[in-house]
């Protein structure tokens, strides 16, 4: 009989990172011998997952817990419980602050995500995305067995794993700039704004739009947001674009000249992983895994002082011996980090809690 991997997580949604990567890990399993079963209180109804209270029903002594968390979960107790072998991946959690304002339902979740992060020493092994994220488990809880970090990215399984640019070929006079993700308080999408407003002030010549691809909510932050483009007389050049298809994504990354990144908290961030497989010149404030995650590639800046990011901006759409640096180092970067994410690398995490692979 096949061992069977049972991978957890509160939410399992196709073109949500932590789905995705769910989806990922799955399939990367069963190629490799292993049965699999994905649950989830909220999953994609047309897929594979399972109600989440099957897990406890389903589980036997000899399964692989997979347990993916990331924000509250009233089921974590419980799965402490099950005899079988447990492994947690911790992938951050948003800090409550940043969304008390307007999703106060939301903020309490994560607070009281982060206060369960003591169940994760329950568990037989321990993953994390990034360094801090680590260092965010730390302010809660202790360990001694030290977390191994592995991108939450499956190298073989990668959407965008064929997309290849080299963008000083681009003719278009036309420039875009591109940020991906959801738009949310932490993403602080009002910081984009304003250094593409300072840089449309400062470089009125430059035709130049920005576009943003992720989901945007509709509350009191989206109202701000489009008073705030209002204000800088930008609804002309700021398109919205929502939820996307693969392909549609992927012609965003394509198209782009620089990738804009003004994020205050990141786990991880797989969107810089996108924009380095696409060869997107990167321009990005360096906090948390940020930094982490480019190391010393990409532009990154240490504050938000937009007019020098627009003069940096503008020196990476105009200066083609610059933005070829940036994307030699970029390309550098990307193979790093895809040499810690391959299949080998969590087949070894699995294989180290099984006799053998059927």
């Amino acid at each position: 009989m096949k061992k069977h991997i049972r991978i957890a997580s509160i939410n399992i949604f196709s073109k949500d990172a932590i789905g995705n990567f769910c989806y990922d890990l799955a399939a990367l399993f069963q190629k490799s011998g292993f049965a699999v079963s994905l649950y989830a209180d909220a999953y994609d109804l047309d897929g594979p997952v399972k109600p989440y209270e099957l897990l406890f029903s389903d589980t036997r002594d000899e399964d692989i817990i997979f347990y993916h968390h990331s924000i509250y979960d009233a089921h974590i107790e419980r799965i402490t419980k099950i005899t079988a072998k447990k492994i947690a991946y911790f992938h951050g959690i948003t800090p409550p602050e940043f969304l008390e304002k307007y999703q106060p339902i939301t903020a309490q979740d994560c607070e009281k995500g982060l206060q369960q992060l003591h169940f994760l020493n329950q568990f037989d092994a321990l993953c994390v995305n990034s360094l801090s994220t680590a260092e965010q488990m730390k302010e809660y809880t202790t360990r001694a067995l030290t977390p191994t970090i592995i991108p939450p990215i499956v190298a073989s399984r990668d959407t965008l794993k064929n997309i290849k640019k080299t963008h000083q070929t681009i003719t278009s006079q036309q420039k875009t700039l591109l940020s991906v993700g959801r738009v949310v308080p932490h993403k602080k999408m009002e910081d984009i704004i304003k250094l593409f407003a300072t840089f449309t002030q400062t470089f009125p010549e430059v035709d130049i739009t920005l576009k943003v691809v992720g989901t945007f909510p509709e509350n009191e932050y989206q109202k701000e947001i489009l008073v705030l483009v209002s204000h800088y007389n930008l609804v002309d050049k700021i398109s919205f674009k929502g939820f996307v298809t693969d392909e549609e994504l992927i012609d965003a990354y394509v198209t782009a000249h620089c990738y804009v990144m003004m994020s205050e908290h990141e786990g991880f961030g797989v969107p810089l992983l996108e924009a380095l497989k696409a060869e997107v010149p990167i321009l990005a404030y360096q906090k948390n895994s940020i930094g982490e995650v480019l190391g010393d590639a990409g532009c990154k800046v240490a504050t938000k002082d937009f007019d020098h990011m627009a003069n940096l901006l503008h020196q990476i759409l105009f200066d083609d011996h610059y933005r070829q640096k940036i994307q030699l180092g970029q390309r550098k970067r990307l193979k790093k980090l895809l040499s810690s994410c391959q299949d080998h690398i969590f087949l070894k995490l699995i294989s180290a809690h099984v006799d053998n692979y059927v």
